[in-house]
């Protein structure tokens, strides 16, 4: 993003000398603040538990695939399988981006909202005159609707997995602290036949890195532990009892692990074992990825003996069988490992033979086929970030500005289009992007589906009352479509959207990429605190797109929904826009103001939207964004 110097917006640097203003004491954000937090858990909760079940259903194909085509496929090609899997098992925390990250933790957030309330809201000195203007030509009327609080079995689940987690991290940590007091007690390598042997070793597999080797009588067999200390430890017990041929496959062995870097390999296993400590199938297909390891790493060591040395390859495993049958310490890489899988090992070494040049190419192609058909499952898993927010303009067009000095007691964004320079303004482009309930700036494109399917003409827009009585007096009579917008009448824009049906509200929705399109929620009031859900960017730009008419509507309908949302005309241009309020229990929550304005040499518009645990509605949406407005020399 470029600085806050704007040619498009000469009178930015006027916004100075502010009056202060009585801030809403932050007792009153408690209750929202805890609720936002709660809900942001269960919504990560939720999305986990989904996304486990769909790695569920990719790793046993995966398995499924690796196993079919076990023949097919070299020891080393199979172990390649783990990488697609690493993948897969990161993407759960990838795919949902939180509004806030510390959402999770609502008791920080409640903390940080506390420390934070004794800072002084303040307002421009015209920003009570811009709010009794805003309220001349606008009735930004809202009925209130209620929150449930989140179902407890979510919430459940992560403090389990969380505690969980704990465990598994203390079992790991404490695996990794008796690791590193064994490597204490190891002392360097005396045997000078072996170390040259182990010198030896290194040059064949042209390894130039100095890699120290050691002894201990505590290690039950040979292992590699580190990642950019690597270092080799050789039980002593056993290299009393070997000959030198042994020593040296159990050597190169070892090195295999550090050429093919499998201590970060043994890194990946660890955290995804304490994450997904709750998972079998996770723990299956991780369990099945070591075993891999070892015999990817007894191939390799196959590759580099004379056909006539498979064999005694094999007979040291038998040899030292009780010994290795232990399983390694999962941060170190080593030749031990459960008898089942020494015995698979075993079997591996009888059968192994060296690939063809067709045979290498032939997997290669069978692998890739497998990444191209996982990519495309991987895609399809639910990605909570792709529905609640949307992405930036480009950067050489977009520009950043402070404005938090308008947005004192509240959390907010305002985007601005200048469509002659073709320059965006942005503040706090966080929100920008977040996606959140329209409120009744949807009301405008409800009133051109309404023309659109000829429910109403910009010539006959009344429509009847039919005498349920409402809260908000003003309802309560007949409308047109420019008293229904003025006074913000919900039954109005209910009935367009119910005689144009619901195919017909999806299809024109798709057709305008209006926000994530989620009409879930069944009600009438989907656009009301529900699931429908835009952001200030997409306001501006479908605005910019309706004022262009790029989708290619009646410009009849397209005047007469102008015409029904043009607030003030004054001679430096005119105003148009529709506020929204969200109300929930009895407090405006949500408020926007979007719009544009229109002058002789140019076009400019704008969204603004607030949050605020009560007075954030759209009249309070409205007066910051004129004072913006007037500050930047636009209206």
């Amino acid at each position: 993003m470029t600085g806050i110097s704007v040619p498009c917006c000469p009178h930015i640097s006027k916004m100075t000398g502010f009056p202060r203003l009585k801030s809403t004491p932050y007792e009153t954000f408690y209750p929202a603040l805890a609720l936002k937090g709660v809900l942001s858990m269960s919504s990560f909760a939720i999305h986990f538990l989904v996304c486990s079940l769909w790695i569920s259903i990719i790793i046993g194909l995966l398995l499924a695939a690796k196993y079919i085509l076990r023949k097919h496929l070299s020891c080393r090609m199979q172990y390649a399988f783990r990488i697609p899997i690493f993948f897969l098992l990161a993407m759960p925390f990838f795919s949902f981006r939180p509004a806030n990250p510390i959402g999770l933790l609502p008791f920080f957030q409640l903390w940080k909202q506390k420390k934070a309330s004794g800072i002084v809201s303040v307002f421009p000195s015209t920003m009570i005159a811009s709010r009794q203007n805003a309220a001349n030509w606008m009735n930004d009327f809202a009925v209130s609707s209620s929150h449930k609080a989140p179902s407890f079995f979510p919430i459940l689940f992560l403090l389990l997995w969380i505690l969980g987690m704990f465990v598994m991290l203390f079992f790991a940590i404490r695996a990794r602290i008796r690791l590193y007091k064994l490597e204490y007690t190891a002392l360097p390598l005396e045997n000078q036949a072996v170390r040259q042997l182990y010198m030896q070793c290194m040059k064949e597999m042209n390894i130039r890195q100095t890699i120290p080797v050691y002894s201990s009588v505590f290690f039950h067999s040979p292992i590699f532990v580190g990642l950019f200390r690597p270092k080799i430890y050789l039980p002593i017990p056993m290299l009393s009892g070997c000959d030198m041929k042994s020593i040296r496959y159990m050597l190169l062995h070892e090195l295999q692990h550090y050429r093919h870097k499998d201590s970060l390999a043994n890194i990946f296993f660890c955290f995804a074992r304490v994450i997904y400590w709750f998972h079998p199938i996770v723990l299956l297909a991780l369990k099945e990825m070591q075993a891999d390891k070892e015999r990817a790493c007894d191939s390799s060591v196959l590759k580099m003996l004379p056909a006539e040395e498979y064999i005694c390859y094999g007979n040291t495993l038998i040899n030292f069988a009780e010994k290795l049958s232990s399983p390694t310490c999962l941060w170190a890489n080593g030749m031990g490992c459960g008898m089942k899988q020494l015995k698979k090992r075993i079997l591996n070494i009888a059968d192994f033979k060296m690939q063809t040049k067709w045979q290498s190419v032939k997997e290669k192609c069978i692998f890739a086929f497998i990444i191209v058909i996982f990519l495309e499952s991987a895609a399809r898993m639910p990605v909570y970030a792709s529905r609640d927010f949307t992405s930036l303009p480009p950067s050489q067009i977009t520009s950043s500005i402070d404005l938090s000095a308008f947005f004192q007691g509240y959390d907010g964004c305002f985007a601005f289009y200048d469509s002659k320079e073709n320059q965006w303004l942005l503040y706090n482009e966080k929100l920008c992007v977040q996606r959140t309930t329209p409120e009744s700036t949807y009301k405008i494109y409800s009133a051109l589906l309404g023309l659109e399917s000829k429910i109403i003409t910009p010539h006959s827009t009344f429509m009847a009352w039919d005498g349920q009585p409402h809260v908000i007096e003003q309802w309560n009579q007949n409308q047109t479509l420019s008293s229904a917008m003025h006074d913000s009448v919900n039954w109005y824009f209910q009935a367009l959207d119910k005689r144009a049906g619901n195919e017909a509200l999806k299809k024109f929705y798709a057709r305008l990429g209006y926000g994530n399109q989620n009409f879930s929620d069944g009600s009438s009031s989907f656009w009301l605190g529900s699931s429908l859900k835009i952001s200030a960017i997409e306001q501006v730009e479908l605005l910019t797109k309706l004022y262009r008419n790029e989708y290619h509507f009646s410009p009849e309908n397209i005047r007469a929904v102008q015409s029904a949302i043009k607030l003030e005309e004054r001679p430096e241009g005119t105003l148009y826009g529709k506020t929204g309020t969200g109300n929930i229990n009895g407090e405006n929550k949500n408020g926007w103001f979007i719009g544009y304005v229109e002058t002789s040499e140019n076009t400019y518009f704008f969204a603004t939207n607030i949050h605020s645990a009560s007075n954030a509605g759209g009249k309070a949406a409205s007066a910051i964004t004129l004072e913006i407005l007037r500050e930047l020399g636009i209206f």
